[in-house]
């Protein structure tokens, strides 16, 4: 679990879905600077770099708002996430969520091979 807004914090790692629901509920909110990608795609990359099973790793990012650094996130998924296997998933919710503001999320969910 990462969290990320202008940086990405590790909230927890393999989580099972209880305690990734109980992590989630004891997050402390907050919005800081914009909405980077990058950097939540850097910290997935780094988590997934010891699986054991090669293509096996999904990260799935839940966005409120529309990045600030789209070209930056995509370049970085295509050079560096995708090539290990991983595949990328996106929601996109709250009062910002037109479909403008969220096609690098749907950008980076199709080149990742997932929803």
């Amino acid at each position: 679990l990462v969290t990320f807004s202008d940086d990405a914090r590790v909230a927890g790692e393999r989580l099972s879905a209880t305690s990734l629901c109980e992590a989630l509920h004891t997050l402390p909110f907050h919005c800081s600077n914009g909405t980077f990608y990058q950097a939540a795609l850097h910290a997935g990359k780094k988590m997934l770099a010891g699986d054991e099973v090669q293509n096996s790793g999904h990260v799935l990012l839940l966005s409120d708002g529309r990045p600030a650094d789209p070209k930056e996130a995509l370049a970085y998924a295509q050079g560096e996430l995708l090539p290990t296997g991983c595949r990328l998933h996106g929601i996109g919710f709250g009062p910002l969520a037109a479909a403008h503001s969220f096609a690098p999320l749907q950008q980076l969910a199709c080149l990742g091979g997932g929803t």
